[in-house]
């Protein structure tokens, strides 16, 4: 059934880049426009629902896929199923998945096109300089260090028990009061949209990227606490080893301190390379 098939393609697109779900989607895209079609031939001619459909059939069979007009399209069929009188829980289901999908392609969507203003805008050494400054102002004091915290009173925690209590709790106590947990951080893309979509070095960027998204799997399915931890210890390796690549030696301690004050960054990567495997 064809509601069925978009909310089990919508659990992905709602959550992740099209660069990890985009090989599904080609292959049920032959059965969405075959059975839209059939759908949009019983339609009245001039109506907005035959017209949504059309854009979306349209968009269907573009062969190369752009993830925000595809949500768009989307996003107006879930308006057409909610005009229908038969409500249910798949249809509840598809019209929160598709709005799901289109806030997250928007807002990825509006980062990249700033990211490209950008790197159009400055040459090379400028483009180096703003990551550095982007790592020093929001990727360092916000996601790295606070990271750091986190790993470091989950690693404390020796009883399984109490890390998957730790790691499932929406708020933590990491010694100074009440902050999101990494579930939390997780679920609104923190440090994705803080920083890591807005680096303008296509490299660092892709590599944060797929590292963030091993994790975020992880956590997500919860695929096992030592699971959860090794791609956790992988992001955070991927992460210094970034601020190390850019340049940026240490750390400025600025709201975490795990590692004491000020720590080299090289003096913390070899705690994290070990388990990188």
């Amino acid at each position: 059934m064809l509601i069925d098939q978009f909310n089990l393609f919508l659990k992905d697109a709602s959550r992740y880049p099209a660069q990890f779900w985009s090989f599904k989607y080609y292959l049920a895209r032959k059965s969405f426009i075959s059975q839209i079609e059939e759908i949009e031939t019983n339609l009245h001619q001039g109506t907005s629902a035959k017209k949504n459909l059309n854009s979306l059939i349209k968009v269907l069979k573009e062969e190369e896929l752009d993830e925000h007009k595809l949500a768009q399209n989307l996003s107006a069929l879930s308006e057409i199923f909610l005009t229908s009188k038969k409500r249910d829980e798949k249809l509840g289901n598809f019209e929160a998945l598709a709005h799901k999908f289109l806030q997250r392609s928007k807002l990825f969507n509006i980062l990249e096109k700033k990211r490209a203003t950008l790197k159009e805008a400055l040459s090379k050494n400028e483009q180096r300089k703003s990551d550095v400054h982007l790592f020093e102002r929001a990727g360092i004091p916000y996601c790295v260090e606070y990271y750091l915290d986190v790993y470091k009173e989950l690693e404390n925690k020796k009883n399984r028990e109490d890390k998957e209590k730790f790691i499932r709790s929406l708020e933590i106590n990491l010694g100074s009061g009440a902050v999101p947990s990494l579930v939390k951080d997780v679920d609104q893309d923190e440090s994705l949209i803080k920083f890591v979509l807005l680096i303008l070095n296509d490299k660092i960027r892709e590599e944060l990227i797929s590292a963030y998204y091993r994790f975020k799997v992880k956590l997500e399915e919860f695929d096992g606490v030592d699971n959860i931890e090794i791609v956790f210890r992988q992001y955070i390796f991927s992460l210094l080893t970034m601020c190390n690549r850019l340049g940026i030696k240490q750390l400025p301690s600025t709201f975490f301190k795990p590692y004491g004050e000020k720590p080299l960054i090289n003096d913390i990567l070899p705690l994290f390379e070990s388990h990188d495997k």
